[in-house]
């Protein structure tokens, strides 16, 4: 899904199973957003279903927009081909209506 962050269009995976916000340091130096990070050391993120764990490189805060809401959200940052990852606390806290509209379209289809 298409949603904006930092006032950039970026497509994003709308993730129940994912408890945080993710992002990608790629996408960052793309868009010139480095500077906004917060660094990290020693702390990791554990892929769902596997022991698989990434170093999570950073944090950042973001304006995020999705349809007609936007939030203020926390994203870890790390290394992925995959630009955006918006996870259940935030798809029920700031989005729940959009996720709602998206789980009606999966089911009528």
């Amino acid at each position: 899904m298409l949603v904006e962050v930092a006032d950039l269009e970026v497509c994003a995976r709308l993730d129940s199973g994912a408890y945080s916000n993710y992002i990608s340091e790629g996408w960052l130096i793309k868009q010139n957003l480095l500077y906004q990070i917060l660094p990290v050391k020693g702390e990791y993120i554990q892929l769902c279903r596997t022991n698989k764990k990434l170093p999570m490189l950073s944090r950042i805060k973001l304006e995020t927009a999705m349809g007609g809401a936007s939030a203020s959200l926390n994203f870890v940052v790390f290394e992925s081909q995959r630009y955006c990852i918006i996870g259940l606390e935030s798809l029920v806290l700031h989005f729940l209506e959009e996720f709602k509209e998206r789980l009606e379209l999966l089911k009528s289809n």
